[in-house]
C-alpha cells in the first residue's frame, strides 16, 4: 500500500497496490506541491486535475478511503468517490480543502458539462417546441434505436410512459430528438443544437441529485433509459472541433463505463422491469460474416506484440484486452438485433483501467486494437445516425499518429474504413 499526501491540495490516498496510475497520482501531487506550496483555490486544483486526465478511473475510485490508520488529518474521514465521478474525461480526486470541515458534494456528472452549454431558449415558445421534439421522438427517433418491432415498441411507447413521472427523462428524450432534427436538417441545425443543450442541461442537473441518494425500483428503470440515451446523445453530438477524436472516443468511453458503474447496484430490478427486453437476447440470430473476420484479423494484433519489443507487463494487459474484445464480439453474435451497437457499448465497460491509461497515452498497440474497434463503429453507421462519422474519424487519428513501425498493424481497419488508396497525413 501506498500513501499519497498534497498539502498543497489537501488530499489523503490510499490507493491499494502500486500501478501505473497510481504513480502518476503520486508523481504529480508531489510534482505540484514542490511548486505549489500554499493551500490551493478551487481554480487551482481544477487547473492540475484537468492536466492529468490519464489517471483512470478505478484507482481514483480508491484514492479518498476512509483514513483509518492516523494520517496527517487524524481521525477525520474522507468519503470515496461516488461511481458517477468517473464520468469525468479527467477524473477528479474529491478534495478536502485544509481550511474546510465543510466541503461541497462531489459533482455526480460533472463529465457531460462537455455537452451541456446552458443555451438560452425562447421559454415563450418552449411549449410548441417540445410538442415538436416528441412528436419526433415518437414517430421517428426512438424507431432509430433498434430493428426488433417489440423492442421498437418499448422505446416508443414504453420509455415515453416512464418519462410522465420522471421528468429528467423526459428532458432526456427531448434533448436527443432535438439532434436527431439537427441531424435531419442542417440548415436548422443550430437552432436545435440549442433547443438540445436547454434539455440536456434540466436532465443531467436532475440526474446529479438522484444519483446523490440510492437508487430506487421507482426511478431505476427512468434512469437505465436516460443513461442509455445519454450515451447516445454523446455520440451524436460528435464535437470534431472541441477536442482531437481520440481525447472525444475516451471520453465517451468514460461516460458509458461510469453510467453501467452507477446501474449496476440496481441492474437486478432493471431486469425485471418493463425496458428488460432492450438488453434480452433476440431468437435466431443470423451469422455475421464481418464480426468473423474482424476477430481473425484481432488475433493476428497477438504477432505484433512478439514482433515490436513491448514489455512484459504491457504484453500481458493487451492479450488480456484481446479476450475482453474476443467476449464482447460473442456476446454480441448472440442477439438477433444491433450487435454492432452492443459492441460498441460493451467493449469499453470490459476495459481494464490499465488499458484506459494506455490509450490516454497513445501506446501503439493500444491504439491498434482501438483502431480494429473502429471498424465496428464504421459499420454502425449504416444503421445508426448517431454514430455516422465516430469510426472514420477515429481510426484517422490513429493513422496519423502511429509510431511508423506499427502502420502494418493498422493496415487492415485503416483500408477497411478509408479505402484501400488511403494515405495518413501524419
Amino acid at each position: 500500500m501506498i500513501t499519497i499526501y498534497s498539502a498543497a491540495a489537501g488530499v489523503v490516498a490510499y490507493p491499494g497496490e502500486e500501478t501505473p496510475g497510481n504513480r502518476i497520482v503520486f508523481e504529480k501531487l508531489h510534482e505540484a506541491d514542490s511548486k505549489h506550496p500554499s493551500p490551493w483555490s478551487v481554480g487551482d486544483w481544477n487547473k492540475f486535475k484537468y492536466s492529468y486526465s490519464s489517471v483512470h478511473e478505478a484507482e481514483i475510485l480508491e484514492l479518498l478511503k476512509t483514513n483509518g490508520d492516523g494520517g496527517p488529518f487524524g481521525d477525520q474521514n474522507l468519503n470515496p468517490l461516488s461511481l458517477g465521478s468517473v464520468l469525468n474525461p479527467s477524473p477528479a480526486l474529491s478534495i478536502r480543502p485544509c481550511e474546510s470541515t465543510n466541503p461541497p458534494t462531489p459533482d455526480q456528472i460533472p463529465y457531460f458539462d462537455k455537452y451541456t452549454n446552458n443555451s438560452e431558449t425562447d421559454e415563450a415558445n418552449n411549449w410548441i417546441r417540445d410538442l415538436e421534439l416528441m412528436h419526433q421522438w415518437t414517430s421517428s427517433t426512438s424507431l432509430t434505436l433498434c430493428g426488433l418491432e417489440e423492442v421498437k415498441y418499448i422505446w416508443q411507447i414504453v420509455v415515453p410512459k416512464e418519462a410522465i413521472a420522471q421528468k429528467f427523462l423526459m428532458h432526456e428524450i427531448l434533448a436527443f430528438s432535438a439532434l436527431h432534427l439537427a441531424h435531419l436538417r442542417p440548415d436548422q441545425a443550430r437552432a436545435y443544437s440549442v433547443l438540445s443543450d436547454h434539455h440536456q442541461g434540466i436532465a443531467v442537473n436532475t440526474i446529479r441529485n438522484l444519483l446523490s441518494s440510492t437508487i430506487t425500483s421507482e426511478n431505476c428503470n427512468a434512469l437505465f433509459a436516460a443513461s442509455a440515451i445519454i450515451t447516445l446523445t454523446g455520440f451524436a453530438s460528435n464535437f470534431t472541433e472541441t477536442a482531437p477524436p481520440l481525447d472525444d472516443i475516451l471520453d465517451l468511453f468514460l461516460l458509458i463505463r461510469g453510467m453501467h458503474g452507477i446501474l449496476k447496484s440496481a441492474w437486478d430490478k432493471i431486469m425485471q422491469g418493463p425496458l428488460a427486453r432492450i438488453i434480452k437476447s433476440g431468437l435466431d440470430p443470423p451469422p455475421q460474416p464481418l464480426l468473423e473476420e474482424l476477430l481473425c484479423h484481432v488475433e493476428d494484433l497477438k504477432s505484433c506484440l512478439d514482433s515490436k519489443l513491448v514489455r512484459s507487463d504491457v504484453q500481458s494487459l493487451c492479450m488480456d484486452t484481446i479476450a475482453n474484445f474476443h467476449e464482447s464480439v460473442d456476446m454480441a453474435t448472440h442477439h438477433s438485433d444491433g450487435r454492432e451497437l452492443r459492441v460498441v457499448f460493451t467493449w469499453p465497460i470490459k476495459l481494464s483501467p490499465d488499458f484506459m491509461l494506455l490509450l490516454r497515452q497513445n501506446e501503439p498497440f493500444a491504439l491498434a486494437l482501438l483502431a480494429h474497434y473502429c471498424v465496428i463503429l464504421h459499420c454502425a453507421e449504416e444503421k445508426y445516425w448517431f454514430i455516422r462519422g465516430w469510426g472514420s474519424k477515429v481510426v484517422k487519428a490513429i493513422a496519423n499518429s502511429i509510431d511508423p513501425a506499427w502502420e502494418q498493424c493498422i493496415r487492415w481497419p485503416v483500408q477497411y474504413i478509408m479505402g484501400q488508396n488511403y494515405l495518413p497525413s501524419g
